[in-house]
């Protein structure tokens, strides 16, 4: 029986098998009676155990195999990462080197530019210093963001109409208002001071503010808001801190009184980034409230202030101006010593109740309505929103009695265009009031909207439409006999309109609507020229031309660029009596002995160029515009690039060819439209 004790083996077999041999061992050794017998079932038993081990080694033998197989793969791509990565290493070693070498060529760069920004600087001081008359206005307007804040703050504190760091009026002409200031009050101010800027508690300085100044309504200077305005771009996409508000509750470019900017406490309240953004404030506030003589900000950090104050003086042709050209007002500029908040804060109290700092009065009459907000104040009229009976309503009045004539004449030609086919791009008259000169008339228009520009629509088909509802605005124009003579952007209004919207019922789409006709006039009538000086007629043009150059009024019959470019003609916005008047040096006689014929082209025409600036608004913006009559003028070569480019460009020289050939079926426009928009 000694072949049995080799029967460990089978431990190497997997449990159900070995158990099962023995199992079937154990039951044929007991049916076993002789030796030879048991011999025979051990030998079958050992022969069977060795056929499932030697199967088993086999396998195991295998699976060893692909094991050392994939441990050679894995080992191979170890091998090749590793070379990559020491490959990647050489390149970002590389690299570094490179850049190390560019930082020191940019700090050289940045030195050698320094050094030459201050030999400029020197040299320009030193050529003002001994200059015995005042700097010309700046022969090339300059965009926004061209240079810096501190930059356009240098170059105006060294204009000789400049006063830095004058002091104060003295503390007995500052007391408090009865009313008004209270000194409790400023050491709340106080206390919300803070380092950083950002940490300050801008609503607890606004309801602080409020209380110091909306007690000046008392002084008949208008209903008074102090305003948190930080995030809210109201004055030409500029925001500042805090505004203090006259007439309305909302941001309004056209009734604000005074800006504040707030600075955190750990830096320099002074610096000129600081007081240049306080100036492009005000300067945009220029622009936007002729009338008006004295304009005022204040910086603080609620521990100290600094008052800025801008006086106008007698413009040179210039309708606005910005901080980028300091020729183009002769207005005074005086920057206050920092003091204590108490007496800047005092100081500025006591400045707004001045009515030359404050913005002009409105004309408007009490059955105009609620005032929602001011749309435009120009120096001949006035235009707001208010509301009647629950409806918004455009209400436009003159603000002084030499402009009522055009008030009345653009009533008249209201009433002339209403009836029941009127085109919804035509303004509804829904309230007049014309007493007898010379008081003052006024009247309102629905639908109220807001001024065209691109944000405003969804789609670029949405613009298209806002854009043929203008053409068909123009045609009921001119099929009542009259022309517009000033279509241009500030002049189209953009509406929602739920009733009239076929592709998606229930849903409003953009309506553009026509307004402003107080410089209409009939067609075909001959007539002196009061339109925009931008939709001025070509011939006209050419006429102005002649009185310049001394030659003889004669006719023109080419294109409208031709006739721009062979006569080097400049063109405006507006102010066309006083830029022939500046430019010429005499009395506005030569356009007020200019007769012309107005014709239904010179819309379109100025449609067209509506459509381009439109689209791109850097064509014609930030002009100078007392320099655009001279021929040999940046503004006058800007603008005939344009018209060359309109009139050799495939997509603009088909509009301008309907427009020439006073094309009124709006499908053939559609098509030039639709590439247009897509530009």
């Amino acid at each position: 029986m000694q072949s049995t004790q080799q029967l460990p083996a089978t431990g190497h077999l997997p449990p159900e098998t070995a158990s099962r041999l023995i199992t079937e061992a154990k039951s044929l050794l007991r049916q076993a009676t002789t030796e030879p017998l048991h011999d025979m079932i051990l030998k079958n038993l050992v022969n069977e155990v060795q056929h499932h081990y030697n199967s088993f080694v086999t396998s195991l033998q295998s699976q060893v195999y692909q094991l050392q197989t994939h441990n050679s793969h894995l080992s191979g791509e170890v091998n090749t990462l590793g070379n990559d990565i020491c490959a990647q290493r050489s390149t970002v070693a590389s690299l570094q080197n490179q850049i190390i070498q560019l930082q020191t060529h940019n700090a050289y760069l940045s030195n050698e530019a320094a050094k030459l920004e201050k030999q400029t600087i020197g040299q320009l001081s030193e050529a003002l210093n001994k200059a015995t008359t005042p700097a010309p206005p700046n022969p090339q307007a300059q965009y926004r963001g061209s240079t810096t804040r501190a930059k356009n703050w240098g170059a105006q504190i060294l204009l000789p109409t400049t006063q830095l760091n004058r002091d104060t009026p003295s503390l007995t002409t500052l007391q408090w208002q009865a009313n008004g200031m209270d000194a409790a009050l400023v050491r709340r101010l106080t206390e919300l001071s803070s380092d950083d800027e950002q940490d300050i508690d801008y609503p607890a300085v606004i309801n602080t503010l409020a209380q110091l100044f909306v007690p000046q309504e008392a002084l008949g200077l208008g209903t008074t808001h102090v305003l948190d305005t930080h995030e809210r771009r109201y004055l030409n996409e500029l925001a500042p801190d805090i505004t203090i508000q006259r007439n309305t509750c909302s941001a309004d470019r056209f009734n604000a009184a005074a800006v504040i900017d707030l600075k955190g406490a750990a830096g320099k309240l002074g610096s000129p980034t600081n007081l240049g953004q306080i100036f492009d404030y005000l300067m945009e506030l220029v622009g936007c409230q002729p009338g008006r003589r004295v304009f005022l900000g204040m910086l603080t950090d609620l521990r100290d202030g600094i008052i800025v104050k801008y006086t106008i003086g007698a413009t040179r042709g210039q309708h606005r101006r910005r901080s980028q050209d300091s020729g183009s007002y002769t207005g005074h500029l005086i920057q206050y010593r920092k003091t204590s908040l108490d007496v800047a804060l005092r100081h500025l109290f006591h400045e707004l109740t001045d009515e030359t700092a404050n913005p002009p009065h409105l004309p408007f009459t009490p059955g105009a309505g609620e005032l929602v907000h001011v749309l435009q104040r120009h120096s001949n009229a006035v235009v707001a929103v208010y509301r009647h009976k629950g409806v918004n309503r455009i209400v436009k009045a003159p603000p002084k009695p030499e402009s009522v004539g055009a008030i009345s004449s653009e009533i008249a030609f209201l009433r002339r265009l209403q009836g029941p086919s009127k085109p919804k791009s035509i303004p509804e008259l829904v309230y007049v009031h014309d007493p007898p000169y010379p008081a003052l008339p006024e009247f309102g228009i629905t639908p109220a909207g807001q001024p065209i520009h691109l944000e405003l629509f969804k789609t670029p088909g949405e613009f298209r439409a806002s854009l043929e509802d203008i053409l068909d605005a123009l045609r009921w124009v001119h099929e009542h006999g009259l022309v517009h003579r000033d279509v241009r952007t500030d002049n189209i209004v953009v509406f929602r309109d739920w009733t009239d919207n076929p592709g998606n019922p229930g849903q409003s789409r953009c309506r553009g609507l026509l307004i402003d006709f107080d410089r209409a006039t009939e067609i075909g009538k001959e007539c002196h020229y009061e339109g925009g000086y931008i939709s001025c007629p070509m011939e006209l043009l050419e006429n102005v031309r002649n009185i310049f150059t001394g030659s003889s009024v004669r006719s023109y019959s080419g294109s409208s660029a031709d006739f721009l470019r062979e006569n080097s003609i400049d063109m405006d916005m507006q102010g066309l009596h006083g830029a022939v008047e500046e430019a010429s040096g005499q009395p506005e006689s030569g356009l007020s002995t200019l007769l012309y014929r107005p014709r239904k082209a010179h819309d379109y025409l100025a449609f067209v160029l509506l459509v381009n600036t439109l689209i791109f608004p850097f064509a014609l913006r930030w002009y100078s515009y007392n320099r655009v009559v001279k021929a040999n003028s940046e503004e006058h070569k800007r603008l005939v690039r344009l018209w060359d480019g309109l009139k050799q460009s495939h997509a603009w020289s088909g509009m301008v060819s309907l427009a020439e050939s006073e094309e009124t079926d709006i499908t053939r426009w559609r098509k030039w439209l639709e590439l247009i928009v897509w530009l």
